[in-house]
């Protein structure tokens, strides 16, 4: 199976192109040709050979919309992409004018991975009218084009169905090698003050980063004999920085915050290692790695509601995960409590560190993505149509019991006992 991965942004790296590059060099190795298709990056550092092909396109001058740029393929790349003759497309992103392409060059199923990027928060950011104006420009594009939806959590999947009713929606969580997270049965952070680590860009409204620190503030007012520090890991974003060390400042922690800046990824698993509990506040966000990373390096970990991972009952449930709403009192009140009990958040986190290593285990979520891919290409005759559906299935998706057989939503079993349904293609529209 020759599978193309479409990521325009690809080489301009952050979260959605390592998950890309995570999956792709995965897949490769388990025997399936894959390419990455990305828009030419001047400058940019060559990846390292991950044992797929990738394959960069050049772009005439865009096209400005806005803070949007259409880009116009080169002709004789767009012939090397047609080339390519993929027998599956999975498309990354959203928002993404380049995306529009995907569907014009290849005569394949498409599957799509939005990574979170169809929050309604998101509408809610920036340009909202312009936003809302492109999605019915990529619903008529690219969208009726779409065999299967890639959900990263369960909340995700069921924005999906409300948004896109007529496509299928298969839930699967990024995968990892655990490897280099997995701490030492023995591991405890060095003796000291208890510190929260964050590790991501500082996107002071996405990241939830006000609400930490004010979160933050309360515990040290109300435990002032406990000594607590917070870590912030991640390059700025415009002046995210200064306005995060002024918020500090107004609530008198700030010798107690540092901002370490940009750390290169090999010293990543170190740093978590060392920390006390992981604390991750996003308002909004598909499925932050940093949190599997913290989870794989059996840290305690605080998470927002907000965050996709965190909608799956086999990590909520865990003892040393605690789920918070977006409210500073709520996280404060979970800071001060694994404050008080680390030594046992850390021994439970060691205990369940095995099934941390199987549920994110690469193996299983690329044997997941295969699976999806084949059942896509099983409805899909040569030519890239899919079958069409059965009449009850038109009217949309639903999260119904799996004895019934119109279930289209393939729930990610993982280590819960729910059976996971079967997804069924559709086709694209005429």
């Amino acid at each position: 199976m020759h599978v193309l991965h479409w990521y325009p942004n690809f080489l301009d790296g952050g979260g959605v192109a390592n998950a890309v590059a995570g999956l792709a060099a995965a897949q490769a190795e388990r025997g399936l040709r894959v390419t990455v298709a990305a828009a030419h990056l001047e400058d940019a550092p060559s990846p390292a050979a991950q044992g797929f092909e990738l394959l960069t396109w050049a772009f005439r001058d865009p096209l400005r919309l806005g803070d949007r740029m259409p880009r116009f393929i080169a002709p004789s790349d767009a012939q090397r992409l047609v080339a390519c003759t993929p027998d599956l497309v999975h498309v990354h992103g959203a928002f993404l004018p380049d995306n529009l392409h995907a569907p014009r060059l290849f005569d394949a199923p498409l599957v799509l991975s939005p990574h979170g990027s169809l929050h309604p928060l998101v509408f809610e950011k920036g340009s909202k009218r312009l936003k809302k104006l492109y999605f019915l420009l990529e619903k008529r594009f690219l969208y009726r084009r779409i065999a299967a939806l890639h959900a990263l959590s369960p909340t995700e999947g069921t924005l999906l169905e409300r948004l896109l009713p007529d496509c299928p929606v298969a839930c699967i969580p990024h995968g990892i090698d655990p490897a280099c997270w997995l701490a030492p049965p023995a591991a405890t952070p060095q003796e000291g003050p208890v510190t929260f680590t964050f590790v991501g860009r500082l996107d002071v409204f996405t990241k939830g980063l006000d609400l930490l620190i004010e979160a933050f503030a309360r515990a040290v007012e109300a435990r002032p004999n406990k000594l607590l520090r917070l870590q912030l890991i991640g390059p700025g974003q415009g002046k995210s920085r200064e306005v995060l060390e002024g918020l500090a400042a107004v609530r008198g922690v700030a010798s107690h915050v540092d901002f370490t800046g940009p750390v290169p990824a090999s010293e990543i698993p170190a740093a978590l290692h060392r920390t006390g509990v992981y604390i991750q506040l996003s308002r909004h966000e598909g499925f932050p790695l940093t949190v599997v990373e913290a989870l794989l390096a059996s840290r305690p970990v605080i998470v927002s509601k907000g965050t996709g991972l965190a909608t799956y009952p086999e990590i909520a449930a865990l003892p040393h995960v605690c789920v918070v709403p977006h409210d500073a009192a709520a996280a404060a009140e979970a800071m001060i409590d694994f404050a008080a009990r680390l030594e046992a958040l850390h021994q439970a986190a060691r205990q369940h560190q095995a099934r941390m290593e199987g549920f994110f285990s690469t193996e299983r979520v690329v044997a997941k993505h295969l699976a999806l891919y084949r059942q896509v290409l099983q409805h899909s005759p040569k030519g890239g149509a899919a079958a069409p559906l059965p009449p009850k299935m038109q009217s949309g998706l639903s999260l119904r019991p799996p004895d019934q057989p119109a279930v289209s939503i393939t729930q990610d079993a993982g280590l819960a006992t729910r059976k996971e349904t079967t997804l069924i293609a559709r086709p694209p529209p005429r």
